[in-house]
């Protein structure tokens, strides 16, 4: 057969088949002895129908499109091995050429490529790293807390008051028309916002506190609460207030309807000696005093700060490393990672009892248009995946079999005399294979950490062969800890 590779501009190769005349002719005739297995026509058995008589009868259109069928796959995956090119993904058979004088058909074919990416010098970044210190603040937020996770509730008759827990079933939209866009908004590319009867919020069962300082929904829900009891029906409007929380939709008008299932007193413990010895009885290291325990929640805040910090601090690195490298992808790449956010958004959307064609239409939005919504998204997941894959190969990043008997280790001690039992479960290849990504994961964001910081960095070293650090790169690493959301997937979760 004739083999021509073209490279076009949107990172996808074709290819342009000459097919054999000879080849061709074979395939007609195996087609043809299928066809005959399948047919009645007088004078012949079954299966014996000659070729000549099939044409006659007016079956030449079926052999020719049963031999094109059994060819397609096995040229394709011919003129894939010949051409040396990696792909992507699957390819796609475009199109099929007859020219009269032509004994055989040409077929042509798409294959999307191989993402190609050359980063910039991410060794050279260097960024600036704090983490802040725990307040006395956030130390007696964390106490109160812990002290309503310990509350009696109880449920009352009365009417609600400050202090007092609610269930309520939750039902908002939108009560007013969308600002019309202007041509600045068009060109800052400014989405439209959600029309009037759009939704805002739905829940059932949504459990809050009475606290007039910190409101769960906007400035004034709470305050239409008060007085409130189990079986009434509220509605009210207010007004999305400017801040962080709503930018997009500030000075909306939110229509409730509002059902009370319950009304509940909450008694807060005493939090002294007692509480404390209490709430850390089951910890490995306690029962605390009150001190002890004001210690060890400030321990854990201090943790979970720097954790914060390391994820905002990777997530700047990040972007500074995408924008300093080039990426080179196909548009197939693209839809693939839009598949997934729309599955995702189509998952919570079930989860709220919504359906995503329902979701579409209260947003007033094609399918399409929901896709052009998390392109953007998906571009940037895009970079950062590749990013992230092609610093594991540069750095050599590794888990050796050792981490991950130790990490099977640390699960398995909480089971006690269970130990062993439960470890016949994690010590398979497949959750070896899982600890192995989540350790590689670690270990590759903790070294572009070190790196941005300036820490000293040994030299890569090449102690695995190129096949096995490109087997390990291929690791789940499709999202750094932040994720990008879009418009659609904001408003569907208010």
């Amino acid at each position: 057969m004739k083999f021509q590779t073209e490279h076009l501009d949107n990172h996808t190769a074709r290819f342009t088949v000459e097919l054999d005349a000879e080849r061709f002719e074979n395939a007609k005739q195996k087609a043809a002895r299928k066809i005959a297995k399948q047919v009645n026509i007088r004078g012949f058995r079954k299966g014996k129908v000659p070729y000549s008589v099939l044409v006659r009868n007016g079956f030449e259109s079926y052999i020719i499109n049963e031999a094109i069928e059994d060819l397609t796959q096995v040229v394709y995956r011919e003129a894939l091995e010949q051409s040396g090119v990696e792909p992507y993904g699957p390819g796609n058979f475009d199109d099929i050429q007859f020219d009269e004088e032509a004994a055989a058909p040409t077929f042509i074919y798409s294959v999307p490529l191989k993402p190609v990416v050359k980063l910039g010098d991410y060794r050279a970044i260097r960024k600036e790293f704090s983490v802040p210190e725990v307040t006395d603040e956030m130390l007696e937020k964390a106490l109160e807390d812990l002290r309503k996770r310990h509350a009696v509730v109880d449920v009352k008759e009365g009417a609600a008051e400050a202090g007092d827990q609610v269930e309520l079933d939750v039902h908002a939209t939108f009560a007013d028309d969308p600002p019309q866009l202007t041509e600045a908004d068009a060109d800052e590319g400014t989405d439209k916002q959600p029309e009037k009867g759009a939704p805002f919020m739905h829940e059932h069962g949504f459990v809050c506190d009475i606290d007039l300082d910190d409101d769960p929904v906007m400035p004034g829900f709470l305050e239409q609460i008060i007085g409130a009891k189990a079986e009434d029906e509220l509605d009210f409007e207010l007004t999305v207030p400017d801040d962080d929380q709503y930018s997009d939709i500030t000075g909306r008008k939110i229509a409730f309807n509002i059902i009370v299932n319950q009304v509940k007193t909450v008694t807060l413990p005493e939090l002294d000696d007692d509480f404390a010895q209490r709430v850390s009885a089951d910890d490995p290291d306690g029962p605390f005093s009150l001190e002890q325990l004001r210690e060890k929640i400030r321990e854990t805040l201090q943790k979970e700060l720097e954790s914060r910090a390391n994820e905002e601090y990777l997530n700047n690195v990040m972007d500074e490393i995408v924008s300093i490298s080039e990426f080179t992808y196909p548009e197939a790449m693209v839809d693939d990672f839009i598949d997934d956010l729309v599955k995702e958004l189509e998952e919570r959307l079930k989860q709220q009892g919504i359906s995503l064609e329902q979701f579409l239409n209260i947003m007033q939005k094609t399918n399409e248009e929901l896709r052009a919504d998390y392109r953007e998204a998906a571009e940037v997941n895009i970079k950062r995946s590749l990013a992230l894959g092609e610093i594991l190969l540069q750095e050599h990043v590794s888990v050796p079999e050792e981490d991950i008997d130790a990490q099977i280790d640390e699960m398995v001690v909480q089971f006690g005399e269970q130990a062993e039992t439960i470890r016949q479960i994690f010590d398979t290849p497949r959750m070896r294979s899982n600890i192995r990504q989540n350790l590689l994961q670690k270990a590759l964001y903790d070294r572009i950490i070190a790196i941005a910081k300036g820490e000293e960095i040994p030299a890569p070293k090449a102690e695995q062969s190129q096949e096995d650090v490109q087997s390990e790169a291929e690791v789940s690493l499709q999202e750094t800890p932040a994720e990008t959301e879009t418009e659609a997937s904001d408003q569907e979760q208010e």
